[in-house]
């Protein structure tokens, strides 16, 4: 399963080697500290303002590419709920296998679960913390419920997302979810560009529940924005 870049060049997939100690499509998280995710252009979207399903493409530092995620969710429910929308997100490596999201349609406090897609084992959970006056917060859930790390998004949307806490030092950042410029085409398309840090030595389990982050705080901070600007051309 390969992608094309903007250029529509073909992209190479990295190839994970098996390991029986993790789950299968989880293997080529294990080495990896950071992850990029781009979010592709859909010409549709940009000719017609028509809300499509999200594609992102996930990268390792080197640019290979290590999972494609295609959304699955209601036609309507993409033009009239917006970021609200329930949906799926399943994401893949060269084998098909990899993570699912599932995150229902919700107004507030919002939350998403983390599936293994070979398994479909329980991975963990994201779930929105009500906060006042202080920006979003959100706890990330191991498989039993325990809160490993906390997401601490600012009020505003800027370029940082949210920084990455452990509950027992709520001060010191131990990793970051970073909106990336991602230049004029954020104003003909929904496409955006995001990058996340964590401590390499996490289990892969959690680092595939820190990519469910990622793509939430995509959803909650910028789809509606997105989809406005696409509208207005």
């Amino acid at each position: 399963m390969n992608g094309t870049n903007e250029g529509g060049h073909p992209e190479t997939m990295l190839v994970a080697i098996p390991s029986s100690n993790v789950i299968p499509g989880l293997e080529c998280l294990l080495p990896l500290s950071q992850i990029f995710v781009r979010q592709q252009i859909d010409v549709l979207e940009v000719l017609v303002g028509f809300e499509q399903s999200n594609r992102y493409v996930f990268f390792a530092p080197n640019g290979q590419m290590v999972y494609i995620g295609d959304e699955e969710s209601n036609c309507c429910a993409r033009q009239y709920c917006g970021s609200a929308r329930g949906f799926v997100l399943h994401i893949r490596d060269p084998n098909g296998f990899g993570i699912l999201l599932d995150r229902p349609l919700q107004c507030c406090l919002t939350s998403m679960s983390v599936f293994a897609i070979s398994t479909g084992q329980l991975l963990g959970t994201i779930q929105q913390q009500c906060v006042l006056c202080s920006g979003a917060r959100f706890n990330v859930n191991d498989e039993m419920g325990n809160v490993v790390f906390i997401i601490k998004a600012p009020c505003c949307t800027t370029a940082c997302c949210g920084n990455l806490v452990s509950p027992s030092d709520y001060e010191t950042p131990i990793g970051q979810i970073t909106k990336t410029w991602a230049g004029a085409q954020e104003f003909f398309t929904s496409a955006d560009n995001f990058g996340i840090s964590f401590p390499g030595d996490l289990s892969v389990n959690i680092k595939a529940v820190l990519l469910g982050a990622c793509i939430l705080i995509d959803f909650m901070f910028y789809e509606n924005k997105k989809s406005s600007h696409s509208r207005s051309y």
